[in-house]
């Protein structure tokens, strides 16, 4: 008996639920029926017409919003696959301890290694402390052994033997948005490392441009894109074209990939951005296009093709993030990274002539 009441009771209390559901649905959309989403009016005879459940792509008084929510869980599935497809084989390099400075070795920082007869790159340009425009010599900021790299570089797409040399300006700190640019950077492959020997400093190399030398610790992983990377390489359609970040962030989640640390620098991958995505900006800048403001802003035919190819053309060479020591702090403007992107065209051919760095910050 008392579990026929107990029954009872609850069947009661299911009922006056589904009543206070189905009364607030009324509430919030009084002009519906169990055919009609929205009665737009009555006929002479007084039929209802407007627009039923079915054209909606709803059940009867069934919420819009649940729809939106198993509509979107639905593109979270088909995203998450795209997601996990797009990984890409990075190198990570962790750039901590005392170099060995042996000829041809991995390292940050340091003299570098060069063949006779090369010359020291310079670049012409003005500083934040000295407004003349005069020519300044990069900075050395790291070398890789390219044999070292073989057993960590999966897709076989960076040398596999000599040394792989890059250079910065650092007095200027140049940004990338600007075709002047161009040679604020350089990057140099030496194929024979038994015909390297430690190079001699430039005598107008300001000592606070000659950097420690710092032992570099690699290893392989995997790297996914950012938000904005992501968002960029899909095409969506008009509905999914604004992906909500927090439903990217539960992609992440549900494939195990957890934002990189703060500090994160690495060969090859996918960048870790902080101020968007770099694909689209290495394509317009490296064809003359200025995108430091409003002037001379590229024609949108030329926009929408950089769109279209850049993530296909550029890959990124080599993020660096900050480095530090007890005693030594390089850092790009605030907390930022510098990265050398490269045609992936250049990097099949071994043409590191015309890499294209850009530096981003908080």
């Amino acid at each position: 008996m008392k579990r026929q009441v107990e029954g009872k009771r609850i069947e009661h209390l299911r009922l006056e639920k589904e009543e206070r559901e189905l009364q607030d649905f009324y509430d919030r959309f009084p002009d519906s029926n169990d055919q009609f989403f929205y009665i737009a009016g009555y006929t002479s005879g007084g039929a209802p017409y407007g627009v039923t459940w079915e054209e909606m792509g709803l059940l009867p008084y069934q919420d819009p919003e649940d729809a939106v929510l198993e509509s979107e869980d639905d593109d979270l599935s088909e995203f998450k696959d795209k997601l996990r497809l797009i990984g890409r084989n990075s190198i990570r390099l962790d750039i901590m301890g005392e170099s060995s400075c042996t000829v041809g070795c991995t390292k940050f920082g340091g003299v570098p290694d060069v063949p006779d007869g090369f010359t020291w790159p310079v670049f012409e340009t003005d500083t934040y402390v000295d407004e003349q425009v005069k020519p300044r010599p990069l900075a050395f900021l790291a070398q890789f052994n390219c044999a070292e790299l073989k057993r960590l570089d999966k897709d076989r797409l960076l040398p596999h033997t000599g040394l792989l040399s890059f250079f910065y300006e650092l007095e200027s700190q140049r940004w990338g948005f600007d075709p002047k640019d161009k040679g604020c950077s350089k990057v140099f492959w030496f194929p024979d490392i038994e015909n390297l020997s430690p190079a001699v400093f430039p005598e107008n190399l300001e000592n606070d441009f000659r950097l420690p030398a710092i032992n570099i610790t690699m290893c392989k992983e995997k790297s996914f894109p950012d938000y904005e990377d992501f968002t960029c390489q899909m095409e969506f359609d008009e509905r999914q074209r604004d992906l909500p970040h927090e439903y990217f962030e539960s992609l992440q989640c549900e494939l195990g990939i957890y934002p990189e640390e703060d500090n994160c620098s690495k060969l090859l991958g996918w960048p870790n951005t902080i101020q968007g995505s770099m694909a689209e900006e290495c394509e317009l800048v490296s064809k003359g296009y200025y995108l430091g403001g409003s002037r001379d802003q590229p024609p949108p035919e030329a926009v929408k093709e950089a769109c279209r190819t850049a993530q296909d053309e550029w890959q990124l060479l080599l993020q660096l993030d900050t480095v530090g020591t007890d005693e030594f702090e390089l850092m790009f403007g605030d907390c930022g990274r510098i990265y050398f992107f490269i045609r992936k065209s250049d990097l099949r051919a071994k043409c590191f002539d015309n890499v294209w760095l850009i530096l981003q910050c908080f």
